[in-house]
Formats: structure tokens, C-alpha cells, sequence
């Protein structure tokens, strides 16, 4: 499966809804994540978040179709571009696992790579987004790992800063980290001293990346920051 900058996404099983962003109901530090480095684009937005003026926003993310698959199906470029974060998972013991896919409206794909840790209570993900607005391709890529513990809480440590706040269960450990080695021993030392899930296989794995994207959307709907797409 190859991810065409020029060509529609690949199909998606089953139904679809796009949400796209509420300019106008984000907090600051959202749109700054949105518009950065851009501080006249950034100004220009808060101003319209204060004067509650709506602005079309180009990107939509499909939060509530997450796909899974095999690695065997993993776009050529995503592998090449991880191949030494994948390469030094190996050696700490991390298995693959599958791969995930949410679609954009219009052209691009996220696509995440997914291993399970050696004692079988983290998961790591290479993470790969490609957004294609007005004719331009921008790639956006970094490394997350995640465990959850005995209360349902899902701990999960990342470089990558999420557009949006996670809601509160979703927790996130942020870090300047690119280093495979360095993210991994940061996060076992956040999660040291909690009561873990430990037993996590290819289903287990999959079920908890599906409830981590379901908090997602179910705290932005609740926010109001996103909107389903007409």
C-alpha cells in the first residue's frame, strides 16, 4: 500500500466521518501548535477565535476510523523512513506487531507502525503523516510508546506534540527525545512505579490504540473543537 501525495487515499472498510478543526472553540496554545512557526497566521486566528469568526479549515482527519494492518501492507516509504527507529526497537526486544492507518479528507494518510515491548506492557509506534493541502506535500513523523495501567489510564510517552489536547485520561509524557533508546528508558521510568497491563498481544494492543483514539474523539466533540464534516 503506497501513499500517492497526487492521488485520493487509499479506501477505508465500512463508514467514514471526517471531522475538521473549530478555529474558533480551540484554546491558544491549540492554534499555536496549528499555525506555528506562522505568528501573523497564528494572529490572524486568534483574532477570529475572539470575534467567534468561522475560518474553513482544508484538513479533516477520519478520528473515528482507525484501520489496522500488516506490516507486509506498510507503504514502502513509511518502513525507509523509520528503518533505523524499527532497526534499534529490534534490539531492545520490541516485536512487530501490525499497523494502523487513519485516513484525511482529500490527499494523505497517517500511518503508524506498531511494537510490542519485551516484557509485554508498553507499545511502541512509528509515526508517519503525510498532508497534501492546495497541491503542497508536508510529512510529519516521530516515535511514541504507551502502557496503560490497572485503572484504565493510558500513560504515553512521545516527541510528538499533539495538535489538540489529549483528554485527561490520555496521558502524555513529552519530550524533545528522537533517540529509540532514550524515549524507551524515559518512559519505564515514568511508568516505574505503576501497576501495569503486562500482557499485551497483537489484539490486546490494538484494542488499546482504539480506545485511546475513542477518548480522543469523544473529548474534542465534547469540547467542541471538532465538527463532523457535512
Amino acid at each position: 500500500m503506497e501513499i500517492n501525495p497526487y492521488s485520493p487515499p487509499q479506501p477505508v472498510a465500512g463508514p467514514c466521518e471526517y471531522y475538521r478543526p473549530v478555529i474558533e472553540n480551540l484554546r491558544l496554545r491549540e492554534l499555536w501548535r496549528i499555525t506555528r512557526p506562522n505568528a501573523l497566521v497564528f494572529c490572524f486566528a486568534a483574532l477570529c477565535k475572539i470575534l467567534r469568526i468561522r475560518i474553513p479549515v482544508d484538513v479533516a482527519f477520519g478520528y473515528d476510523s482507525l484501520q489496522r494492518g500488516d506490516w507486509s501492507d506498510a507503504p514502502t516509504r513509511v518502513i525507509e523512513h523509520h528503518a533505523g527507529n524499527i532497526e534499534e526497537f529490534r534490539r531492545l526486544g520490541y516485536e512487530p506487531a501490525f499497523t494502523t492507518s487513519r485516513p484525511l479528507l482529500g490527499d494523505g494518510q497517517v500511518v503508524a507502525l506498531a511494537m510490542i515491548g519485551p516484557a509485554a506492557d508498553r507499545i511502541a509506534g512509528c509515526l508517519y503523516t503525510q498532508i497534501v493541502t492546495r497541491g503542497r506535500s508536508s510529512i510529519h513523523s516521530g516515535l511514541a510508546i504507551s502502557s496503560q495501567d490497572r485503572s484504565g489510564a493510558i500513560y504515553t510517552t512521545t516527541n510528538v506534540r499533539n495538535r489538540l489536547d489529549a483528554p485527561p485520561e490520555n496521558r502524555l509524557i513529552l519530550t524533545a527525545m528522537s533517540n529509540v533508546d532514550e524515549l524507551d528508558r524515559l518512559h519505564r521510568q515514568t511508568v516505574a512505579e505503576l501497576n501495569l497491563f503486562s500482557q499485551f498481544d497483537r489484539e490486546s494492543a490494538w484494542e488499546l490504540l482504539k480506545e485511546c483514539a475513542k477518548r480522543e474523539l469523544l473529548d474534542y466533540l465534547h469540547r467542541g473543537v471538532v465538527t463532523a464534516v457535512q
